[in-house]
């Protein structure tokens, strides 16, 4: 029941789910008036839910990025399957180091409800390895003889296996120890 101001009933539409609906204005019989009532009937459509998706196309590993999600009402987004969350400005922050190098799909939906049609908006991105750097050196010269003992050094960004002649070499702290004696 609604009232009436001035012969004016507001109705607020975001209070109501969208359909059909009849509006029933009646007056009830009193001492000057016999009872009356007119019908009116309008309707509420659903609006248009709206998401789209901005990230970048492609990552190295290691670094931080985000995904923007822009939507009209609630939406659920997961990445690869897997659901994420949102922040309230609609970014997701995207630590990298967390996911494997691979390619990923990112899929917002909107769910049809009461008030929106649902939809759906995809984009993907790719996490790219990085790019692995060795240095080696031998100390304290490249020429030795029978009998020395000397250090080649490894710099290195991520496990390394050095070989010689055939045979892997552990590398301890950055150096593999080499005795001629023991080379193959």
């Amino acid at each position: 029941e609604y009232n009436v101001t001035g012969g004016v009933v507001d109705v607020d539409t975001t209070k109501l789910p969208a359909g059909d609906y009849t509006v029933i204005a009646s007056i009830p019989e009193n001492a000057k008036y016999l009872p009356n009532s007119s019908t009116v009937k309008f309707s509420i459509i659903k609006l248009n839910s709206t998401v789209n998706i901005t990230v970048g196309e492609s990552y190295i590993y290691g670094t931080l990025f985000n995904i923007t999600v822009m939507n009209n009402t609630a939406v659920n987004v997961t990445i690869n399957g897997k659901q994420v969350n949102v922040n309230a400005d609609g970014t997701l922050d995207v630590d990298s180091t967390t996911m494997a190098a691979a390619h990923y799909v990112v899929i917002a939906t909107i769910y049809e409800n009461a008030k929106y049609y649902g939809s759906v908006a995809t984009k993907e991105f790719n996490i790219t390895k990085l790019a692995s750097h060795v240095n080696i050196t031998i100390d304290p010269n490249s020429t030795h003889v029978y009998g020395d003992k000397f250090a080649i050094r490894v710099a290195n960004d991520t496990v390394c296996v050095v070989t010689i002649n055939g045979d892997e070499y552990n590398v301890t702290g950055g150096v593999v120890d080499v005795d001629t004696t023991k080379l193959p």
